[in-house]
């Protein structure tokens, strides 16, 4: 199980960065928050800047998954780049002050939301970094924990609800590696094609995961390049699309080199549009919506 972030990297005219001031531990950081059920990412993105800013904003590109190690559960940050729309600087219940700031001029920010900043302010486009970040030392992980009983007893105090806990996600993976030729690789199980991937474990980066069971599947190492789409499902299951290439050998014999139309029926839910959403021309991740679920 995962908790699912997202954070957004909006500028001004003069390139300085929007940053708030949080309520909980008063230093500076990009302005984000936790996923709501079912919510896509760049929905998150949109909403979390207006509830903390006041700053209406359009989601413009993908430039960063994090990944950070908790010691309770495991935690995904992304990193969206957005175009200011409308509104004005405003407060909230989680933010202290809303402002921009040069980045040679920062006030002062927790080493983690420093690095976030810094590692996604220049990216040149094309596919996201997905990087993985340091495990939360043991002594900021008890002072939040000290910090939010604090402010849970003064939100009681005051009639407002308490703080919730992270909402908990499925986390899975798929793999598409193309030939160049219009074929992907597909390996087969119980009865059913899939691409390679699966369930992401605690403890180990998606990315990583993907890379470690497509090996697993196929009997070849596989690079990942690209996050081609993040899909949302019912029941808080999200699937994050990687694109990916093969060194040369011979694959697993329960492999196949095929194009989806030929796999037809035989491929397991929505792998097949996970296929012809990721081959259709594109600048961007794109994100996805959809009833289906991954797994009938």
């Amino acid at each position: 199980m995962f908790a699912l972030g997202v954070e957004g990297l909006v500028t001004d005219q003069f390139g300085q960065v929007l940053l708030i001031q949080r309520s909980d531990s008063r230093t500076w950081a990009l302005p984000g928050g936790g996923l709501e059920a079912n919510e896509l990412p760049s929905d998150g993105m949109v909403r979390e800047l207006f509830e903390e800013t006041g700053y209406k904003v359009f989601p413009v590109r993908l430039v960063q998954v994090s990944y950070i190690r908790g010691r309770n559960f495991d935690l995904l940050i992304f990193v969206l780049r957005g175009l200011l729309r409308g509104g004005s600087a405003q407060t909230s219940d989680e933010t202290l002050a809303v402002q921009f700031h040069k980045p040679d001029r920062l006030p002062f920010m927790v080493r983690s939301h420093h690095e976030r900043l810094f590692s996604t302010l220049y990216h040149p486009g094309g596919p996201p970094h997905l990087r993985e970040q340091e495990k939360i030392p043991l002594v900021i992980h008890l002072l939040r924990k000290s910090v939010y009983r604090l402010l849970d007893l003064q939100r009681w105090w005051q009639g407002q609800p308490l703080y919730q806990s992270p909402r908990q996600w499925h986390l899975e993976t798929a793999l598409i590696v193309p030939d160049g030729q219009g074929q992907v690789l597909w390996h087969e199980q119980n009865g059913m094609w899939h691409l390679p991937g699966g369930p992401c474990p605690k403890g180990q980066s998606p990315w990583a995961a993907a890379a470690h069971l497509a090996q697993a599947q196929t009997g070849q190492p596989i690079t990942i390049t690209d996050l081609a789409g993040v899909y949302v499902t019912p029941e808080n299951r999200m699937t994050l699309c990687f694109m990916g290439k093969i060194g040369v050998g011979t694959v697993a014999a329960a492999c196949r080199w095929v194009t989806g139309e030929e796999i037809g029926n035989a491929a397991a839910p929505l792998h097949s549009t996970f296929i012809q959403n990721a081959l259709t021309p594109r600048e961007t991740t794109q994100f996805y919506y959809t009833n289906t679920p991954i797994h009938q």
